[in-house]
């Protein structure tokens, strides 16, 4: 998705988690100007305080838990996320 879609798509009162995928093509890093990015369009839609951005790789199963943890308190009742 570009970043210009992403800002298109945004709603309010939506928790969003942004996951950066293919680390493992640039070991496990991401590159600054990526970073600026994603950090300028979630401060222009105030969400930079709230919204994690994960780094993930299949490859070595980096962010793996993390990716899991987001999807499990996504499905479930906000009591049990206790």
């Amino acid at each position: 998705m570009t970043m210009e879609a992403m800002r298109a798509s945004l709603r309010p009162g939506v928790q969003y988690v942004i996951i950066l995928t293919k680390a493992d093509k640039k070991d496990g890093k991401v590159s600054p100007s990526l970073k600026q990015q994603v950090a300028d369009a979630l401060e222009a839609h105030q969400l930079k305080e709230t919204t994690p951005v994960l780094v993930t790789s299949a490859v070595n199963r980096l962010g793996r838990d993390e990716v899991w943890r987001y999807l499990r308190l996504a499905v479930t009742k906000p009591e049990e996320n206790r």
